[in-house]
């Protein structure tokens, strides 16, 4: 009498495998397709990243992220986090009294904010963003507008745009802080 031998399928090569093998193919092809076809977002207007910052400081609540009257940890801080950590040169900020700093998003782009301090318990609020987020990002020279109760300057130095917000802040008290 002959042995018979019994030859098993591995697991792998059942019809089960193959099913959850196609069936990962189907999801991961998906996947790509989903991904490739989202609508591409367009750099924004800086009137609209000026009117949505100017809500964010309007509601702001809560401590800063860093609390620290020391710039330079405040830079250390915001560099760690790969936030702008950019200064604009030749300005005064540097001279007033920073009170600390918070990391925002803003169209899943970091945006830096380093609040100061003023006379009389106001802040002025200086945001840091790339200029490559925006379609028109702002002139090299600071323009001040006003938005409620909110006096900003906007203004570019290479590749950082800069908005200095303070709320009941004259013009003239925030051209001197440029």
């Amino acid at each position: 009498m002959g042995g018979s031998r019994v030859i098993r399928t591995p697991w792998f090569q059942t019809a089960p495998a193959r099913m959850l093998r196609w069936a990962a193919c189907v999801v991961l092809l998906a996947a790509l397709a989903a991904w490739w076809l989202q609508p591409r977002r367009e750099p924004a207007r800086f009137a609209e990243f000026r009117q949505q910052m100017i809500q964010t400081l309007e509601r702001a609540e809560g401590p800063l992220d860093l609390a620290s009257p020391d710039l330079q940890e405040i830079r250390r801080w915001l560099a760690a986090r790969q936030a702008p950590d950019h200064l604009p040169a030749g300005s005064r900020l540097g001279e007033s009294a920073p009170l600390g700093c918070r990391l925002l998003r803003w169209q899943g782009r970091p945006v830096a904010l380093i609040c100061f301090r003023l006379d009389g318990g106001r802040r002025a609020h200086l945001l840091v963003a790339a200029t490559d987020a925006f379609a028109d990002p702002p002139p090299a020279e600071p323009t001040l507008a006003r938005q409620d109760s909110w006096t900003t300057a906007a203004w570019s130095r290479g590749d950082w745009a800069y908005l200095l917000a303070g709320r009941d802040v004259s013009p003239e008290e925030l051209q001197r802080l440029l």
